[in-house]
């Protein structure tokens, strides 16, 4: 019983008062409707340092201005990150914002993966 008390330890560390999105609940924009690992996440959030396509096809090198919300990069200003648009990519982090730090939950994943 013990060992599976300790292998839901970090679910229930994560989760929060705000139920499955934790403590912080996700904008409208972009939808963040990817349940994984009882979080809710935006599509892409594989790769996210890069942007949508503004056809909604594919991921992409982020324009030199911001997009629309919905085709924003995870790290922007005001989602996880503080990238705005004319940051240096080796200054890009996923350290939170208006929306928590994605290293609330997970490990340094994505700190020097930039693509």
């Amino acid at each position: 019983m013990r060992p599976l008390l300790l292998l839901m330890l970090p679910l229930v560390a994560c989760e929060g008062e705000g139920g499955l999105a934790g403590p912080y609940g996700p904008p409208p924009v972009p939808v963040h409707d990817v349940l994984e690992e009882g979080h809710l996440h935006a599509r892409g959030h594989e790769t996210p340092y890069l942007c949508l396509s503004l056809d909604g096809r594919r991921r992409e090198a982020c324009p030199e201005a911001p997009p629309p919300l919905a085709f924003r990069s995870c790290d922007s200003s005001g989602c996880h990150g503080t990238f705005t648009y004319d940051t240096p990519d080796d200054l890009r982090a996923l350290d939170g914002d208006e929306a928590p730090s994605c290293w609330t939950c997970h490990d340094r994943e994505w700190s020097r993966r930039k693509e």
